[in-house]
């Protein structure tokens, strides 16, 4: 195999990385690009762990610049040389990169292919001890560097691997690993499984974790994904259909990438999720602006917050994707929260507030998504209606009402129409008021009196029923035992021995 003289990008700009990977065919001119890093922190870890020949690097970086990367690199990897791309010309930078061990430097103005392969290969030339700086070439090394776009033409040991049984690829992400002893829990279990041939492990930029899985037979696949959710349950993934050669790993391993936290969203815990199993995900379908600002407008918030519950459950219901989903509620939950404030004492929801922008983003399921929301919600009912004091008129107007109209067939609707309250508000605040719900107050203030009339003995159960506001006699007996734990006949023979 030919080898390569391997290279590490470092520079802040996504732009700039890009642009250095692309601007020649990197392999056919005898370089290998290995890893790209964002600053000198993320760079020498990266050194530390895969020796480059070389390294590019930028000297304006956050974290990290590029001259105490350079300083530091004469400590950790001595052999390794450094080639600075930078816009600064003045003197004082180029001096100080020279004396803590840059080997060259171009100005990024004037970078072009020809350049910057001249520059490497004079440095290609001086180095004496490139093998023994070489990183061991291995399967591993050869599909990590594939999957992550460092190398286009894949090594002919992985090539031949696809040959050799029927594969496919498990895959998790950052988001859903609950640590590295997880992930190396899963690989030793699969190792263990008779029905896997060969695994190959890969971990792509500390972000996406998976494994390229060789069957001893096609029939297999099922029984292998069995094995893991039972042993693994800890984790939850995506395995993919079979993959056949490197342009499948390729294509299946971006299809992962780019579906898998919307997809595992939706998906329950802990479960492995085939790829053939995936949900179609929708765009989003925005509440309804006029109706929900005019609820605030005129503090209708309890009605809000029932509308509210309901689209979300429609959009999870929909799948609906979960970022989308998650900028709406932070953006309807601020404006809802926002107003509030204006109307009650806004500390409280001030706290809730910023809890939830900060909580509800991270949640990777659908179902703590939900949960968390839902919660959210009734904590929000539950500081509206506290503020209904224990003296409020309306309130104690209404209390009298039912006071003296419990004989009559009474509902919480009736009350809403007779006092002008929004059904879902006073059900809140009455319960708050009353510190029990409306029925359950209704039907206490009912067994009181049918005590009193239980205590005549002329007058029958079916007509004590009727004068409390029971139509059903039986119905009347059973909630009567339920308060009181005895039964109205039996009550009224012990009371009148």
């Amino acid at each position: 195999m030919e080898r390569y003289t391997t290279i590490i990008i470092v520079d802040d700009e996504l732009s700039i990385r890009q642009g250095i990977k692309t601007i020649m065919n990197w392999e056919s001119e005898g370089f290998q690009v290995i890893a790209e890093a964002e600053n000198g922190a993320d760079a020498l870890m990266k050194i530390k762990q895969q020796k480059p020949d070389i390294v590019l690097t930028d000297i304006k970086m956050p974290v990290m610049d590029g001259i105490t990367l350079l300083h530091q690199m004469k400590e950790i990897a001595p052999e390794t040389a450094c080639l600075v791309l930078s816009s600064f010309d003045d003197f004082p930078t180029v001096s100080n990169s020279f004396k803590n061990g840059a080997v060259d430097y171009i100005l990024k103005p004037t970078l072009t292919k020809s350049i910057l392969l001249k520059h490497l290969n004079d440095i290609k030339q001086q180095q004496t001890q490139v093998q023994t700086n070489a990183p061991v070439e291995t399967i591993e090394t050869d599909l990590a560097r594939y999957l992550a776009s460092f190398s286009k033409n894949p090594s002919t040991n992985l090539e031949e691997y696809f040959h050799e049984g029927p594969c496919f690829l498990m895959q998790t992400t950052r988001s859903f690993l609950p640590d590295h002893r997880t992930f190396h829990a899963f690989v030793a279990k699969g190792e263990a499984i008779a029905e896997i041939e060969s695994l190959i492990a890969y971990a792509i930029d500390e972000q996406q974790f998976g494994v390229v899985i060789r069957l001893t037979n096609a029939l297999a696949r099922e029984t292998v994904i069995k094995q893991f959710a039972q042993h693994t349950p800890a984790l939850t993934m995506i395995a993919s259909q079979f993959i056949t050669d490197t342009t499948a790993l390729q294509q299946a391993y971006q299809t992962i990438t780019k579906e898998i936290d919307a997809q595992l969203f939706f998906c329950s815990k802990q479960q492995i999720l085939k790829a053939e199993d995936f949900v179609a995900i929708n765009d989003l379908k925005s509440l309804n602006a006029t109706l929900f600002l005019k609820e605030l407008v005129d503090h209708n918030y309890l009605e809000s917050l029932t509308r509210i519950d309901a689209y979300f459950a429609r959009l999870i219901t929909s799948h609906v994707e979960p970022i989308s989903m998650k900028q709406e509620a932070n953006n309807i939950f601020y404006t809802l929260l926002s107003s509030i404030e204006t109307h009650y004492d806004p500390r409280d929801f001030r706290t809730i507030k910023y809890e939830f922008l900060q909580k509800i983003n991270s949640c990777v399921f659908a179902e703590d998504f939900q949960t968390y929301l839902s919660e959210t919600l009734d904590k929000i009912k539950q500081l509206i209606a506290a503020t209904a004091h224990s003296e409020d008129p309306v309130l104690m107007n209404i209390k009298e009402y039912i006071d003296t109209h419990y004989h009559e067939a009474l509902s919480l609707a009736d009350l809403a129409e007779k006092f002008h309250f929004n059904y879902h508000y006073l059900s809140v605040v009455l319960s708050s008021f009353l510190n029990m719900s409306f029925s359950e107050y209704l039907n206490k203030i009912r067994m009181n009196a049918a005590k009193e009339l239980l205590l005549q003995q002329h007058l029958p159960l079916s007509e004590i029923s009727k004068a409390v506001g029971y139509s059903d006699l039986s119905y009347f007996s059973k909630i009567f035992k339920k308060e009181f734990k005895i039964s109205p006949s039996k009550y009224r023979r012990e009371m009148n021995l």
